[in-house]
């Protein structure tokens, strides 16, 4: 979080929700608003849906852009 974060947005779980939530903040003026995402899981939200295709070779089912992770204001 950045010093002069003056709005703290705690997203609980990891799932689709959460990264449509993180999605949709990022497209807005992010400044002085810091994000932290709280999940269980050690990797970024995946769609769940297709999870049977991950079975049958090497897929990636990361929802959405890698690189929403990166934006300054999340953590």
């Amino acid at each position: 979080m950045t010093e002069s974060a003056t709005h703290r947005v705690v997203v609980i779980g990891g799932g689709p929700a959460a990264h449509r939530f993180v999605e949709a903040m990022c497209t807005r003026d992010t400044t002085g608003t810091s994000i932290t995402v709280l999940a269980d899981e050690p990797h970024l939200p995946y769609d769940r849906v297709a999870l049977s295709k991950a079975l049958t070779g090497d897929v990636d089912l990361t929802l959405g852009d890698r690189g929403l992770w990166d934006h300054p204001a999340v953590t």
